[in-house]
């Protein structure tokens, strides 16, 4: 059965945002009890923090509560990353995806949090693969997967492709993904920046796309320029499965999506020049990446194999009844 579920949104976070909130929580609140009634449930799994309501209501039913952290941003309004921390009070359990969800969720939290583990996203290895060229003959072929957005800093990515190409350095960048709606504006300020450095036949936005492995597969580098730290980096660990080196913002959560990991270079977030110079070194010392790349590939594989983060996780909750 699926009800609505109120969701907490920084929009909501004003008086007008508030009236908004609590209509929509009157609205679905008694089909949530009404669930929860019928089907009596011995946990209560929340799989985000933004959906507080079922936290307090599992709670009231007098069922174990699991909070599953996937959103630590530190980029997000302080104002909402406090009240979603707070309200992870109510949980029984937390499930956080990263050491840095956590470590942000206990500093965001007004009091002392539940009882946390740490377990890693899954990943599932792409399903179109192939190696590295062994030589970068013609344009280098860089990517950017991921939202369309200021905070990821795909506007970065191409502004390192202008400063490659006035070089002398042959690249090109696909950018594979879109924009949340609303946020239209930006992606026609990036487009005219791409066609304004000359580049528009050199950047290529390729939109969303549910399976990103053929674009992985026929790229070179991968680049991760985001401009804020992430909870964690899942397009980080998609890159390397597919045995492609990366160079990716020197983030916290991106850390972590990258440790032990010797195919990932990170660079100070925001620097376009650092961003610029990584590309040329891996070029320059292309065989010792591709290979560091390959043996990576098989560590990040094994690592977030999809059926090894299933036992995990059902072993975590069945130690709560």
């Amino acid at each position: 059965m699926v009800v609505p579920s109120p969701v907490l949104r920084r929009s909501y976070l004003s008086p007008a945002g508030l009236v908004r909130f609590g209509a929509v929580a009157i609205r679905t609140l008694p089909r949530m009890v009404s669930l929860l009634r019928q089907v009596r449930p011995a946990l209560v799994y929340v799989n985000t923090s933004t959906l507080v309501a079922w936290s307090v209501l599992g709670r009231l039913a007098r069922v174990p509560v699991v909070v599953h952290v996937h959103e630590a941003e530190a980029g997000r309004a302080a104002a909402l990353r406090r009240v979603l921390a707070t309200a992870m009070r109510a949980a029984t359990f937390i499930v956080c995806n990263s050491e840095t969800s956590r470590r942000l969720a206990a500093s965001d939290a007004i009091g002392p949090l539940p009882p946390s583990t740490v377990i890693l996203n899954p990943v599932p290895p792409p399903r179109v693969t192939a190696e590295t060229r062994p030589h970068l003959v013609g344009p280098v072929r860089l990517i950017y997967v991921g939202r369309v957005s200021e905070r990821k800093g795909v506007d970065l990515a191409i502004e390192a492709v202008g400063s490659l190409v006035a070089g002398g350095l042959d690249v090109t960048l696909d950018v594979v993904g879109d924009v949340f709606p609303g946020y239209e504006p930006f992606f026609e300020r990036i487009r005219a920046r791409s066609t304004a450095l000359g580049l528009a036949d050199r950047v290529r936005f390729r939109g969303f796309h549910e399976d990103v492995g053929p674009f992985l597969a026929a790229a070179d580098l991968c680049l991760i320029p985001s401009r804020w730290d992430e909870s964690f980096g899942n397009v980080l660990v998609e890159a390397v499965s597919a045995g492609r080196p990366v160079i990716a913002a020197a983030q916290q959560g991106l850390r972590e999506a990258g440790k032990g990991l010797d195919s990932v270079t990170y660079v100070p977030a925001g620097d376009v020049g650092a961003l610029a110079d990584a590309v040329r070194d891996i070029v320059e010392r292309w065989e010792d990446a591709r290979a560091a790349a390959a043996r990576d590939s098989r560590i990040s594989v094994e690592r977030h194999e999809p059926r090894a983060f299933r036992r995990t996780l059902s072993q975590a909750l069945s130690a709560l009844w």
